[in-house]
């Protein structure tokens, strides 16, 4: 008789704040299952962006094999970037798509649409983390009977949703998030975020008791969310001081009490023969990347090709101001208030791209656009590392690098780039640059980016300053709480053994393998991951 396997990612749980409540009794559920399962830290290397920390897991392969290195795509003949809110997941099949005897329900899997040719009930976009979500459902009326009976997320109302594609075929929505400097928002959130743990919970049930399964797939999502918004009240972040919070009042705890008793309660119901997986991708931490990568970075670029400011022009002869927390409108027009006249006639405004539907409307580094056919080298927006690509010639449809010059580009941006240090504490920003066309880690199929930039984990900052362009910054953080590439995995079941730990590189591949062996599966050739029990 084939066992059950039940997957559920608590999307983004954390060593660094998860272990520490465990220990003082404040998640009793996942407490009682780390004790009597196994547990231990979910890895990935370092040089993959946590934008594929998913496809990994379905495809139970690394971007490298794949080819496929995210949900954006960039088309170096137009200079069209956009991000999709799914993968295409076109080299390999999902791994539960593979076994047409094996009968599936997936509900809120990130950034994946429904599988051609699997048996069983699939249910995207009802209440993921992302900044765009599509929902859609095989069968198709399913995700319509979840909105009808449960209503939508309440973290997704429809004040902090936009849709942003035309067609009514193709529902495809973009959240808002609020300001991280306002905390009655933040309240609001965190009520939201639990109030939608418990509608999720019963849906969950609902699909548990009355589907046929033989695996069951779902995240938990709104511990994801929250740590982006909620870092900086009770966990280390540069603003922790400056921000006022209530006494005794942990709002990322409540999120994650939240989560602790909907695991309880799930738990109850399921068959008492299932091996249970609750895991994440990737941790959460104090944001090192965002502010760099959507603001500092693309700033960097157009200073070091213009030699003027666009953004954030700071004095660099004076001392650096201390964090500001009176930022209370969005992200996007706080940095563009921040303009100087050559941004205000070089840069796309966010309001005119928000017109034109874009869901990248957000991240100053969009803002750039434009420019880019203009420029010897742009920067991808991205959200773990710093993505540059060189405007080549013959390969781009405007390029401004010659393929003889192409290296001495690239040196010339990694000596500049390495210059940049904080200004608060003269560390420098940049930990190594990787030139991926070099890099035998990508073995021929790498990512869009010619330069990847890994930044120095130590420093979140809000500035940068290099004697070459001056001082970007201060500026507004976008969000406090951002992704490593250390996730973790309680697993419990009768083939699991009790009280014991998942090898120290235990990675998103070897879960990948374990779950399918567990559902008594052959492991495809091209799968990369080991069992871990």
């Amino acid at each position: 008789m084939q066992k059950k396997v039940v997957a559920i990612s608590i999307d983004s749980f954390s060593a660094n704040y998860f272990e520490p409540w465990l220990k003082d009794g404040k998640l009793p559920v996942l407490r009682s299952l780390q004790k009597h399962g196994a547990y231990g830290p979910i890895n990935k290397p370092s040089e993959h962006p946590h934008d594929n920390s998913w496809l990994s897991f379905y495809q139970g392969v690394w971007p490298h094999k794949s080819g496929e290195w995210g949900h954006q795509n960039f088309d170096p003949k137009t200079y069209t970037y956009k991000e999709s809110p799914v993968h295409k997941a076109n080299s390999f099949q999902p791994f539960f798509a593979m076994y047409p005897d094996l009968k599936v329900v997936i509900f809120d899997a990130p950034h994946l649409l429904p599988v051609k040719d699997v048996n069983g009930v699939q249910i995207h976009g009802w209440g993921l983390e992302a900044n765009q979500y599509q929902p859609k459902s095989e069968p198709p009326e399913r995700i319509e009977e979840i909105l009808e009976h449960y209503g939508p997320h309440p973290l997704f109302s429809s004040e902090s949703v936009r849709k942003v594609a035309s067609d009514d075929k193709k529902k495809i929505y973009s959240t808002r998030i609020p300001s991280i400097y306002d905390y009655e928002a933040l309240k609001q959130v965190t009520e939201q975020a639990i109030l939608g743990i418990k509608q999720r919970t019963k849906i969950i049930l609902d699909l548990i008791k009355n589907e046929e399964w033989d695996f069951f797939f779902s995240t938990i999502g709104e511990l994801h969310y929250a740590s982006h918004l909620l870092w900086h009240l009770n966990l280390d972040h540069p603003l922790h001081d400056h921000m006022v919070k209530k006494k005794n009042e942990d709002l990322l705890l409540q999120v994650a009490q939240a989560v602790d008793e909907a695991v309880g309660i799930i738990i109850e119901h399921l068959p008492v023969d299932s091996n249970l997986f609750l895991f994440s991708v990737s941790g959460m931490r104090s944001t090192y990347t965002e502010t760099n990568n959507h603001l500092l970075l693309p700033e960097f670029l157009y200073r070091w090709q213009f030699g003027r400011a666009a953004l954030a022009e700071g004095d660099i002869s004076s001392p650096v101001s201390p964090p500001s927390t009176h930022f209370h409108r969005h992200w996007k027009d706080e940095v563009w208030s921040l303009r100087t006249i050559h941004g205000e006639n070089d840069l796309e405004s966010p309001s005119s791209q928000e017109a034109k539907g874009d869901p990248m409307d957000w991240s100053p580094a969009n803002w750039y656009r434009p420019l880019w056919p203009r420029m010897k080298a742009f920067s991808l927006p991205n959200y773990s590392h710093g993505m540059i690509r060189i405007n080549l010639e013959e390969r781009e449809g405007e390029g401004k690098v010659n393929e003889s010059e192409y290296e001495q580009v690239c040196d010339d941006i990694e000596k500049a780039l390495l210059k940049l240090t904080d200004p608060r504490t003269g560390k420098p920003l940049v930990y190594k640059i990787l030139r991926t066309q070099q890099s035998k880690l990508f073995e021929g199929r790498s990512p869009d980016a010619d330069l990847m930039v890994t930044w120095n984990k130590d420093i979140t900052t809000d500035s940068a300053e290099s004697s070459d362009i001056g001082r970007i910054g201060p500026g507004p953080y976008f969000r406090t709480g951002g992704h490593h590439q250390i996730g973790l995995c309680i697993a419990h079941g009768p083939d699991i053994k009790s009280k014991s730990s998942l090898p120290a590189d235990a990675s998103i591949l070897d879960l990948t393998t374990t779950i399918i062996k567990m559902l008594g599966k052959e492991v495809p050739n091209h799968m990369e991951g080991k069992y871990l029990f």
